[in-house]
């Protein structure tokens, strides 16, 4: 796993297989992508026995925020199905059932954004049945 650079400063760039990350105070290292922006952030936690409940400050000391409906779970490297946790506010998950201790969980906040200035199917076709064929 790739380890990223300790002790980052708010806007540092790193690259970890041609994808660009950089370091927010308040996010830690999420995915930059410079046309649509941040795209999503990672928080990472290690269980304690039994533990289901996921908030807070993960362990690079990130305030844990998602976007309701955008979120993935992945427990020892794999993806939970989203009937196997409950994210309903946005600042905390919960794991049914819980997981052993020092099991590796990460929440994935996947970035929401708009398409803005665009056109339907039926305006383009509307605005293209008057022109000629080429």
């Amino acid at each position: 796993m790739y380890e990223f650079p300790q002790s980052p400063n708010n806007g540092d760039i790193t690259e970890v297989s041609g994808v660009n990350y950089i370091y927010e105070d308040t996010s830690g290292w999420i995915i930059n992508n410079e046309k649509f922006g941040t795209i999503k952030a990672s928080f990472q936690y290690v269980a304690s026995d039994g533990q289901s409940t996921f908030t807070g400050l993960d362990t690079k000391a990130t305030t844990l925020s998602y976007e309701i409906g955008y979120v993935d779970v992945i427990v020892n490297g794999g993806k939970l199905l989203p009937t196997e946790f409950t994210a309903t506010d946005g600042t905390s998950v919960i794991i049914t059932g819980g997981v052993p201790e020092d099991t590796d969980v990460e929440l994935v906040a996947n970035g929401v954004f708009t398409v803005a200035d665009h056109y339907t199917k039926a305006e383009i076709d509307e605005l293209l049945a008057g022109k000629a064929d080429v």
